[in-house]
């Protein structure tokens, strides 16, 4: 073999190769949908986006089909197409109601969305933890069609654009054609250097053959290529629906409102979702298979969502390192006879063993690198999950069954919202839970945890069960004893003095579905001017929660108060009063009424929970 055999028969292809890695790796450079910084903080919705489309242009052009399901969903019931209502104090314990509202003007993720909660509904209704799918194929078809709807809205509005154009893909199916040519011109070398002149014909055929494999193989790669990135109008939607964004993370209570807040908070509960914003919401609707490729963690003392990778499948992922020694000992063992002897037969046989041991070195190098350099990460265990499993027993004494072998390990070290998961053997999995803090000492090439060290026990973690989800949820079981009902709070005459002429009441009692008790005053026509309404538990901390951040405050009024467009909100031991102007009432300034809301607090007695 001479300098110029080697040439052709291993530079020409190992360059080729070369020139598609860099030229796809430029590809993904360029195309990479650009940074966006966020505008100002504000509350206010800048644009008609759905919160699906919003999700994508605001995660960098990426879709996550459980957060845009879950975003959809709410939006549909802040829009009356479904309710939902909670039953207890775990937001889990919340069912879906199907409305008498036609669908007939919902897009087509929405329509995905609305048919699924349809069709698990019995007269109805539905448990929100019973949306989730235990069909994986049948999740995987609805989720392509949500995900393929969510990014044609998008296109059509201007926002989004594949992220490599057809003259992109062209010219890489071009390049890989190219690539194609130069491992077909090496293998038809090969072949005419080795075989029998006579056979001229067939060993030019075997170079047309080979570049057919050749570039089948690598133009797939080409024209697969999918993903979405940024236009002009894109980022500028981008930017503003990150202004609202920032608005919600400023009250870190709004992360802790469960799916039936949207009730009180209508569509910001949606775009919550959507932004990433809400923690509660967010883990309670699972309409997905929880793959578990974005996780909440709270271990740099705030609740963020964290994009999680997994190791594919590999030789290498998991093992142990007695695997890849094992693997030198058997590449030495075929690789020197047919590196020393090969000659005799051909060339071939000689590359072969070459490329063998140069294998076998390349694993000696990586055992002594991963051997020298063991990594150590400490941070929040956010999930664990089995990975592979193996079979026990099947003998005489007991039953076979299945055991997990290895799981998927995830560990927050609060350094990026990225991370990579680790391969943790079963043996080292019972001295921690999801949730602690812990220091995990592993192989960074085989991603292979040998020691886990547990640092601190959290109370509680981000999936673990939890019995309530949060202050805001367990108030829901709050009660109060003798606090008048709303008829009682303002008389007739008191809101007939501050309306300037006579006024009746008619009082609406709370119900089931309704948890707002109403006393509602009429003009001498029988038109409502105000409604008087009160609210305890869970559907009170919403409202006055809200208020907090929309509303002008009224100091020195009760626990506190705010005035808001049409309304004053007041807080006086965990109940919730609300003086609403109604019908032709509206429009005057709210505040001119505090004199009724201080009235009102002050004929409410002192609350407590009953246990």
């Amino acid at each position: 073999m001479t300098t110029i055999d080697l040439l052709i028969e291993i530079g020409l292809p190992a360059v080729s190769l070369g020139v598609w890695i860099l030229a796809n790796t430029a590809a993904r450079i360029y195309t990479r949908p650009a940074a966006v910084a966020p505008a100002p903080a504000t509350m206010d919705f800048p644009g008609p986006e759905s919160p699906a489309v919003v999700g994508l242009i605001a995660d960098g052009w990426r879709i996550s089909t459980g957060d845009a399901a879950a975003a959809t969903l709410l939006d549909l019931a802040a829009r009356g197409y479904v309710e939902l209502r909670q039953n207890s104090a775990d937001a889990r314990h919340t069912t879906v109601h199907l409305t008498r509202r036609e669908p007939g003007d919902l897009n087509e993720y929405e329509l995905q969305v609305y048919n699924w909660v349809a069709q698990r509904s019995t007269n109805g209704v539905v448990p929100l933890t019973a949306l989730a799918f235990t069909d994986a194929g049948r999740y995987a078809t609805w989720a392509r069609r949500v995900n393929r709807y969510v990014v044609e809205e998008a296109q059509r509005l201007g926002l989004s654009r594949p992220r490599y154009s057809r003259a992109m893909i062209a010219a890489l199916v071009v390049l890989a054609g190219l690539v194609a040519a130069g491992i077909a011109v090496s293998a038809m070398h090969v072949a005419v250097r080795l075989g029998d002149p006579a056979e001229r014909t067939g060993q030019y055929l075997s170079g047309l053959g080979a570049w057919v494999m050749a570039f089948a193989i690598i133009s797939a790669g080409a024209r697969s290529k999918g993903g979405q990135r940024d236009t002009t109008a894109g980022r500028a939607a981008a930017a503003r629906w990150l202004g609202v964004r920032e608005w919600l993370a400023g009250h870190e209570s709004f992360a802790d409102l469960p799916p039936s807040a949207v009730a009180v908070w209508h569509r910001y509960l949606a775009y919550g979702v959507a932004l990433g914003k809400s923690r509660v919401a967010s883990e309670v609707i699972d309409l997905g298979m929880s793959d578990h490729r974005r996780i909440w963690s709270s271990y740099t003392g705030r609740w963020r969502q964290v994009d999680v990778s997994y190791p594919r499948y590999g030789l290498r992922v998991g093992q142990a390192l007695g695997w890849p020694i094992g693997h030198v000992i058997i590449t030495a063992w075929i690789g020197i006879p047919m590196l020393v002897y090969g000659r005799e037969v051909s060339a071939a046989f000689q590359l072969f063993g070459l490329a063998l041991l140069t294998y076998g070195a390349y694993l000696v190098v990586r055992v002594t690198v991963a051997l020298a350099t063991p990594v150590s990460v400490t941070g929040q265990v956010i999930w664990r999950g089995t990975w592979k499993t193996k079979q026990v027993g099947g003998g005489d004494s007991e039953p076979s069954r299945t055991v997990p072998a290895n799981y998927h390990l995830v560990i927050d070290d609060g350094h990026s919202d990225r991370t990579r998961a680790w391969i943790l053997p079963a043996e080292l999995a019972d001295g921690f839970r999801i949730g602690d803090v812990v220091t995990a000492k592993a192989r960074l090439w085989t991603r292979r945890v040998v020691k886990v060290t547990q640092l601190r026990a959290e109370r509680r973690g981000p999936h673990d069960d939890l019995p309530e989800t949060g202050e805001v949820v367990a108030r829901a079981t709050v009660r109060t004893r003798a606090v008048p009902p709303p008829q009682q709070l303002l008389t007739t005459a008191e809101v007939g003095q501050a309306f300037g002429q006579a006024v009746t009441v008619e009082f609406k009692r709370a119900s089931k579905d309704n948890p707002v008790r109403t006393a509602e005053f009429r003009d001498g026509s029988g038109r409502n001017i105000l409604n008087v309404e009160v609210l305890e538990g869970a559907p009170g901390d919403m409202t006055i929660g809200m208020s907090r951040m929309m509303d002008k405050p009224l100091p020195g009024i009760a626990d506190q108060a705010y005035a808001g467009t049409n309304r004053l909100v007041g807080r006086r031991g965990g109940v919730t009063v609300i003086l609403r102007l109604k019908g032709h009432a509206k429009g005057n300034d709210p505040a001119r009424l505090s004199g009724l809301l201080v009235t009102a607090l002050s004929r409410l007695q002192t609350t407590a929970p009953i246990t």
